[in-house]
């Protein structure tokens, strides 16, 4: 149970909140599992807890009479709620005023094969977006005039037609928005794909799974920290991160959580500010700044 909220499966969290329950275990033994992970996973684990929480109220409303009502902080907990949606919306009506992004996700082929990954991403994988599905993506952003192309993976950069997405895309003006997983611009035939995303005006999505590298290369495998360091720096060299010098370092802070034994946050500052100092890097990378 602990290890299903650390890895937040929500498939695993039901599957092993269920058998807890029918061999025997109560709610106060499945929080105490979940508490045990928040210790290692941190304030995440703990939102995921109140999954657990749910599965409960689910068994324990079927087994118990209609009549008794689940509560939880004195409030009810209610599966369904009495009030038809329609009639709770009256005489209101809820229209789009339009599509601002259009998120397509090419492939399940990447560099890496992340063991938290929920696509199951890997070198592999051979699933690739073709190129007139790409084309019909294409002409969809053109004809609804939608600003924003978001797109995914897999890592996105390997599908063969990658850079043709992304110019013809800038091209009816389309801000092109690509999740970079950083490793895969040493890639053979990648080691351009920085100066495809300043010259194009990429906005970058980057991440990290922790901030050190043991952690790090335990989820994604070997050397990806170092590399990623690496990735950070070539990006700086084209312009991406130069104007938010500390935002990397504040955003790592702000994560940290409360530790029983005691705040780790001031040796944590001063921990992280050396490393990143050694690394000469400085942020996950919004936009770049080469082209304004």
């Amino acid at each position: 149970m602990a290890v299903a909220v650390t890895v937040q499966c929500p498939y695993c969290i039901d599957a092993y909140s269920n058998s807890c329950l029918e061999n025997g275990s109560n709610m106060e033994q499945i929080t105490e599992a979940t508490h045990l992970a928040s210790t290692i996973r941190g304030g995440a684990s703990l939102i995921h807890r109140i999954q657990s929480h749910n599965a409960h109220d689910r068994v324990s409303m079927q087994e118990m009479d209609t009549a008794v009502q689940i509560t939880r902080n004195g409030k009810p907990m209610l599966l369904e709620s009495p009030v038809d949606f329609a009639e709770k919306l009256g005489a209101a009506a809820l229209r789009s005023l339009g599509i601002d992004t259009l998120q397509v996700n090419v492939g399940k082929l990447c560099n890496q094969a992340c063991k938290h990954c929920h696509v199951d991403a890997s070198p592999i994988r051979t699933e690739i977006m073709q190129r007139d599905v790409i084309d019909a993506c294409l002409a969809v952003l053109d004809k609804y005039k939608i600003t924003t192309l978001d797109i995914t993976g897999g890592a996105p950069e390997m599908i063969p037609d990658f850079r043709y997405f992304v110019t013809e895309a800038r091209k009816i003006g389309t801000k092109v928005i690509v999740r970079h997983n950083l490793t895969v611009m040493f890639e053979v035939g990648q080691e351009d794909l920085p100066e495809v995303f300043a010259e194009n005006e990429v906005e970058l999505v980057s991440s990290l799974p922790y901030f050190l590298q043991q952690q790090t290369d335990a989820q994604r495998g070997a050397g990806v920290f170092d590399k990623s360091i690496e990735a950070l720096k070539n990006l700086n060299d084209v312009g991406y991160g130069k104007s938010e010098i500390w935002y990397l370092i504040s955003s790592i802070i702000r994560s940290v959580p409360f530790c029983r034994h005691g705040n780790p946050r001031s040796k944590l500052i001063s921990k992280t500010n050396s490393r990143l100092a050694m690394a000469s890097f400085s942020t996950i990378f919004l936009r770049s700044q080469t082209c304004r």
